[in-house]
């Protein structure tokens, strides 16, 4: 038997009420596409940046973990002549633990020096300051004394 039906491909023109209906639908669309677009790049800035904290994070263990210490700036005491003397100790203020004993430099051991300066003057020290200071700012000096196997300057002459 023949076929009486079928079904055939037929260009189809569209109405200007069609094409305005069409046009509706292709600005809603894009306007829904452009709002998952931005989204879904808030979703990846927020997932991105939690990634870059957890990167981090587990880049410091790890480097923890490898070295086995970490550096920290650590307030420390000095005492010197700590545990003998010309040493240094370095001890950390928050667990008073020792750190290291270092030796003391030579303008550390010249900051040490004590002079037994008392509060109250002393008469004596003064006169013999007072003597000093008038041989020193006096033009003339005695000569010095001449030794004795030394020939006085006018027998050479």
């Amino acid at each position: 038997m023949r076929e009486d039906t079928c079904t055939c491909e037929i260009k189809e023109v569209f109405t200007p009420e069609e094409f305005a209906e069409i046009g509706k639908k292709l600005c809603g669309k894009l306007a829904d596409l452009e709002t998952v677009a931005s989204e879904k790049k808030a979703a990846d800035a927020t997932f991105n940046e939690r990634k870059k904290v957890l990167e981090s994070e587990i880049e410091t263990l790890y480097r923890q973990y490898n070295k086995g210490y970490e550096m920290a700036q650590i307030g420390c005491d000095i005492r010197y002549n700590d545990p003998t003397p010309g040493q240094k100790s370095i001890y950390r203020m928050d667990t008073a633990q020792h750190v290291e004993t270092l030796e003391m430099t030579w303008e550390e051991k010249q900051e040490e020096l004590q002079w037994n300066l008392s509060t109250t003057p002393d008469p004596t020290a003064d006169a013999v300051n007072d003597a000093l200071g008038q041989i020193t700012d006096s033009a003339e000096l005695p000569p010095p004394p001449i030794q004795p196997e030394q020939k006085p300057p006018e027998a050479e002459a």
